[in-house]
């Protein structure tokens, strides 16, 4: 607007000036011209007091159209600028307008959650580095956490349900929402809650309140879902300085709650900061180990309760690393999932496991070996693709072949569990739920896998020591019985053990009273052992 102001000024006074000098100007010419024209004309003097007269009423006339049409000219320019400039200034303040509904909605975007309207993890961080630059001795902790089994409500009930399950959750959660606590959504079941109260037992009552708040049931579309939670939380400064540290912190303590069995609460502490390095070291390791042959395959033998032979054996990994010596495999697989080695580690131990397979039936030993399934593996979208490849490459018999699956692992997609399972049986696969027993909503799903085999964890039996009843192991084996599936029991390690799971019912059974797990050649040696005694 001050250009279009300016350039109107300037106009104006170019056209003064114009004025003037065209004034100066006709004015001179008239004088010049006129008493020529008269002098040529040849007036009589007593004519020329009327000549003088219509010379000035000419001059008048020519400067005034002059006039006119500059300062026509000029009104016209005048007017369009006074037009502009209204135009103009609508148009700046309509701009403005949506400038500021723009800047508001991209603020929007940037630092809110769309579905539920909580913070996001943007917002979230920006606050706490503030607090912390403002407050820096100030205690506040940051709690993480997400619903567990999630997954399947957006499985079985579509994700329109899962989205009202986390905006019904969002809006409880808003009530803690205060100038002391942040509530922030970060991503899909997982929400964050800044608490800057510098005594440790506020933090703690207001998670032991939003834990009271969320674990409940809810009842959406007529269904109810019962929901639980698995949180971390850290606490500035002690277990980090920055957000960033602090997030870390609490996502490794939220890791710690689901191994737990989730349902979960746990704090932040220096040992799981050496754990946590101690992974770090050994995913290193573990890109190199393939390459350097520092895997085994060991075997524990699987043997009929009935007639107390070798029916099989299962594959167990051992890693011997150069570096840092035996390595369990509770330590490394969690991090082959997570990093992506999973997937080689699983089709060497598939291969070895058939080779000893071969080797074992040349000898004249025709048994069954079990593989187990990682659940990261099993949800690969080359999965399939890939068992299909080896058993062409290895000649293997699908048929002598079992597969250990963790019905966590199963659980937690089971729609795309039931359709991968399905296709391993046409193959020709066994298949075992590993573990039972321990895992969430295992009767509830359970009637509704393709499998063969349930696995009784031996957590039901180690601490067993005289001849009493486990009524739990004799209500899975019934259940087992009613879904026409055989039991293998893990564990046993004493004569009494075999005898109270034999007469519940139990077919199979592994564990040290037969044979801890035995490399290649201790194998071969405890076959040729057995076959000896028969």
């Amino acid at each position: 607007m001050n250009n279009e102001l300016k350039k109107a000024y300037n106009s104006a006074l170019r056209s003064s000036i114009e004025i003037i000098l065209i004034y100066y100007f006709i004015g001179f010419l008239w004088i010049i011209f006129s008493d020529r024209l008269v002098k040529l004309f040849g007036f009589t003097q007593s004519q020329l007091m009327s000549v003088e007269v219509v010379k000035g009423i000419l001059y008048v006339l020519v400067s005034g159209a002059f006039f006119y049409i500059i300062i026509k000219r000029r009104m016209d320019l005048y007017v369009n600028t006074i037009h502009n400039l209204e135009d103009t200034a609508v148009l700046l303040k309509r701009s403005n307008v949506d400038k500021n509904a723009l800047e508001d909605k991209l603020y929007e975007l940037a630092y809110f959650d769309q579905l539920t309207k909580l913070p996001n993890k943007i917002y979230l961080e920006e606050k706490i580095q503030q607090r912390i630059k403002e407050n820096p001795d100030q205690i506040f902790g940051l709690f993480y956490f997400d619903l567990d089994d999630f997954r399947n409500i957006n499985e079985f009930h579509g994700h329109d349900v899962g989205d009202e399950l986390i905006n019904e959750i969002a809006q409880l959660l808003k009530k803690f929402q205060t100038e002391k606590a942040i509530v922030a959504r970060h991503n899909a079941d997982e929400f964050m809650i800044a608490m800057f109260f510098s005594s440790p037992v506020q933090i703690k009552d207001i998670i032991t309140k939003n834990l009271a708040t969320v674990r409940r049931t809810f009842t959406l579309n007529n269904d109810d879902f019962f929901i639980t939670i698995s949180g971390g939380v850290a606490i500035y400064p002690f277990d980090g300085n920055t957000f960033k540290d602090l997030f870390v912190c609490a996502d490794i303590a939220m890791s710690e709650a689901k191994l737990k069995g989730k349902d979960n609460i746990v704090y932040f502490n220096d040992q799981m900061r050496i754990n946590s390095n101690r992974k770090i070291e050994i995913l290193n390791l573990l890109h190199q180990a393939l390459e350097q042959k520092e895997f085994k395959l060991h075997f524990q033998p699987i043997v009929s309760l009935e007639s107390k032979k070798v029916v099989g054996v299962e594959a167990l990994i051992r890693w011997f690393s150069k570096q840092k010596g035996y390595i369990p495999p509770l330590d490394f697989i969690p991090l082959a999932e997570r990093s992506g080695n999973i997937r080689e580690i699983s089709e060497w131990v598939f291969k070895e496991a058939v080779t000893m397979q071969n080797k074992l039936d040349a000898l004249g030993y025709p048994i069954k070996i079990s593989i187990n399934v990682s659940a990261k593996a099993l949800m690969s979208p080359k999965f399939l693709q890939a068992v299909s490849k080896l058993v062409k490459e290895t000649k293997a018999d699908p048929t002598r072949i079992e597969l250990e699956l963790t019905e966590t692992a199963l659980i937690e997609d089971i729609r795309e569990s039931i359709r991968i399972l399905k296709s391993l049986k046409q193959m020709g696969f066994i298949i075992s739920i590993d573990d039972f027993g321990t895992g969430y909503s295992s009767l509830a799903y359970l009637h509704k896998l393709p499998i063969d085999i349930l696995k009784i964890d031996r957590t039901f039996i180690h601490s067993v020591t005289t001849d009493t009843e486990i009524p739990v192991v004799e209500f899975m084996v019934n259940i087992a019985k009613e879904l026409d599936l055989s039991v293998i029991i893990e564990g046993v390690e004493t004569e009494i053990q075999e005898r109270i799971v034999k007469r519940y019912g139990c077919q199979y059974a592994q564990g040290y009273y037969y044979s801890m797990p035995l490399d290649e050649t201790d194998l071969i040696a405890f076959m040729t052992h057995e076959a000896s005694n028969e």
